[in-house]
């Protein structure tokens, strides 16, 4: 964050037009700034204007020099290790009654984005490859597998099928494997041939 915009922030609560006006900057560079801080408090709406919202940053809260074993913030004996030994959180104490997780040996305090990770990328639910392999296979088996956009539904077609069809959903389709729908096919060209 900025350090004049956190500055700010410190000293005073603010809407966003008005740190923007204060700081000279634009009310956009001013909401991508705040959505970078984990500790800003929001209150909607301000007691100085019902159509406000204002942001601050609550006061840097000092650890409690603990005389004995307990919680470096609060000084509450209800705490516990945070995670198993030999994990992130494995040299983390956590407290039962201020809820803070700190670190054992060094007593800084671990935030919650910290533990987190990063997000995993959104995986497909079809991804091209199985796509690609489940229209060979039904091709294959003499088979039609199209995709009809305006319906989002995958259409399966054969020859002797008399103008039947077999729909499928993003989600039905991605049940399917390329084996089961060539067997699809199969079974009913093999009961065609047959009567």
């Amino acid at each position: 964050m900025d350090t004049a915009l956190k500055t700010l922030l410190e000293t005073r609560a603010a809407s966003v037009n008005d740190i923007a006006d204060t700081l000279g900057r634009s009310p956009t560079w001013v909401r991508t700034q705040l959505k970078k801080h984990d500790d800003l408090v929001c209150e909607a709406p301000s007691a100085l204007n019902p159509r406000m919202t204002i942001y601050y940053l609550p006061a840097p809260q000092e650890p409690v020099e603990a005389t004995g074993p307990g919680c470096r913030f609060c000084a509450s004996a209800n705490i516990s290790a945070a995670g198993e030994i030999g994990t992130f959180l494995g040299a983390a104490t956590v407290c039962g009654d201020c809820g803070k997780t700190y670190n054992t040996f060094s007593g800084e305090e671990i935030t919650p984005s910290a533990t987190t990770g990063v997000k995993k990328k959104r995986q497909p639910l079809n991804p091209q490859y199985k796509i690609r392999a489940k229209v060979e296979a039904v091709q294959a088996a003499g088979g039609n597998l199209s995709f009809d956009k305006e319906a989002r539904q995958w259409i399966m077609t054969a020859p002797g099928w008399n103008g039947r069809r077999e729909t499928f959903t993003a989600l039905e389709f991605s049940t399917e494997t390329p084996q089961s729908l060539g067997a699809k096919i199969q079974v009913v060209v093999t009961l065609e041939a047959q009567g």
